[in-house]
């Protein structure tokens, strides 16, 4: 019993190293001949798995190969910035339509990424057509300067000193708004007003009162106020767009006044800072005062007035527009 036991396990390790001896490099499939090889000589490529764990280890720790690395073989995809973070099994089905789950997405970008090569080169761009495109942009400028674009007329310039004490006298307002509404009870709102979520009756009030009640303003919440802000200065901005002075007549001036008039008053009553939106729609009605006002034909424009007091709110108090005072003529 003896000698066939320890014959049988002769047997086995026989075969066992029979087996090991014609064993296969799983990247190459080039045979191993040494038994005790943990490393293929063709490949480099670790055949134990022991040997394979330290090697992915070794890898794992070179974070940031060296330049020359990238060079020495192209075909290695598992290190470097190519890397697959989540592994997935399996070959994608592209014939089942969009994927249906993560796993297979991730499939169909492991595929397409090796498809890809380490180096993407670019076609050789023609000199001629850089050439032309760099000319034309020193010619013309990109970006257009909106404020030296809409410039006023020397005869709708405002003066300097009439803008700083506009400005001031502006701002001075809105301190005494400030004031009344701290000491005013949030209850004491007219019923003559629409309700603050009422904002098409809001909007109606606008069109239909020339004169904005001071009342009306005190009643308006924060929210509300910057809403109905909008609202006005995207008017504004349109009505600038469409306007033109040598067919202006007595409505056009009606029309203009009335906006003006009610973007200074949601101007003084609006909370500060000004939201993003706000901002945007302030510099929105800027540019359509700013093109009706280039187009007047004289200083005896009605318009001018009107459209010079909002450039003024909207450029120099909040800081939409740039300023296009001039200083007095000594």
């Amino acid at each position: 019993l003896t000698s066939s036991s320890s014959s049988s396990s002769m047997s086995s390790s026989s075969s066992s190293i029979g087996v090991r001896r014609h064993r296969r490099c799983p990247r190459c499939d080039a045979r191993v001949a040494n038994a005790r090889a943990a490393v293929c000589a063709e490949c480099g490529c670790a055949v134990d798995e022991d040997a394979r764990l330290g090697t992915e280890a070794r890898r794992s720790l070179a974070e940031y190969p060296s330049s020359s690395s990238y060079d020495d073989d192209d075909d290695d995809d598992d290190t470097g910035l190519r890397r697959q973070a989540l592994a997935v099994d399996g070959l994608p089905d592209f014939d089942s339509g969009p994927p249906m789950d993560g796993s297979e997405y991730l499939r169909r970008v492991a595929y397409e990424a090796r498809q890809m090569p380490n180096v993407m080169r670019a076609h050789v761009i023609d000199e001629r057509a850089y050439t032309s495109v760099t000319e034309s942009a020193s010619t013309h400028s990109v970006v257009r300067d909106d404020e030296a674009h809409l410039a006023p007329p020397i005869w709708a310039t405002p003066q300097r000193e009439w803008t700083r004490r506009t400005v001031g006298d502006f701002s001075d307002l809105r301190v005494r708004i400030t004031r009344t509404l701290a000491m005013r009870d949030s209850a004491h709102n007219s019923c003559a007003y629409p309700a603050n979520h009422d904002r098409r009756g809001w909007q109606t009030l606008c069109e239909s009162e020339h004169y904005p009640p001071l009342s009306a303003v005190l009643a308006l919440d924060a929210v509300t106020c910057a809403y109905l802000l909008r609202h006005v200065s995207s008017k504004l901005h349109k009505f600038g767009y469409e306007y033109s002075a040598s067919d202006a007549d007595t409505d056009s001036i009606s029309e203009i006044t009335r906006l003006t008039r009610w973007f200074f008053a949601f101007s003084a009553r609006v909370d500060l800072p000004l939201d993003a939106d706000t901002s945007a729609s302030i510099r929105s009605a800027m540019k359509g005062a700013a093109r009706a006002r280039m187009l007047t034909t004289s200083e005896h424009d009605p318009a001018i007035p009107h459209l010079n007091l909002a450039i003024a709110i909207g450029g120099d108090y909040f800081k939409q527009w740039k300023s296009s005072a001039v200083a007095i003529a000594e």
